[in-house]
């Protein structure tokens, strides 16, 4: 059977493709690192849900095995949301709503930047749900990496 799939980092125009690789030439991108697929790193690493803090960590992982695997990849950051944080308070009414937010964002990046495949880093009851939801969403390869709490964390 014939693959005839075409990345959609490597369906655009000649004219889009050249001022996109300008761009990303800026944050030091190589011609040879924008020939290979974009790959997508949705991080959810932040100091406000301590379930996270190793995450950064899982991300430089990802990012070598990318690379490893002949792909170019690029971090996308997405808080996640501790309802130990915001819990009995008015600040957990929001909780449900960042998952939605969270899946249209991954999903709108993901779309805009013409990703080619994404490798998912969530932790916590609402993180891994948001990033479940924009997988759905999307019509690319996914790999998610459920993440543990790590309370040796630094």
């Amino acid at each position: 059977m014939e693959n005839n799939y075409i990345l959609p980092s490597k369906s655009l125009p000649d004219f889009i493709t050249s001022f996109r690789n300008c761009l990303y030439k800026g944050e030091g991108y190589t011609d040879s690192d924008l020939k290979k697929p974009l790959i997508g790193i949705v991080n959810s690493w932040t100091e406000v849900n301590p379930a996270t803090l190793h995450i950064g960590r899982m991300a430089e992982c990802a990012r070598a095995g990318i690379i490893k695997a002949g792909g170019m990849p690029v971090e996308i950051p997405v808080a996640g949301l501790c309802d130990g944080m915001g819990g009995g308070t008015p600040g957990d009414k929001y909780s449900i709503v960042w998952r939605d937010v969270a899946a249209a964002f991954i999903e709108t990046t993901a779309k805009v930047n013409h990703l080619d495949g994404l490798v998912f880093l969530p932790v916590c009851d609402k993180v891994v749900p948001a990033h479940l939801c924009a997988a759905a969403r999307l019509d690319l390869p996914v790999l998610c990496c459920l993440q543990v709490h790590d309370a040796e964390a630094p």
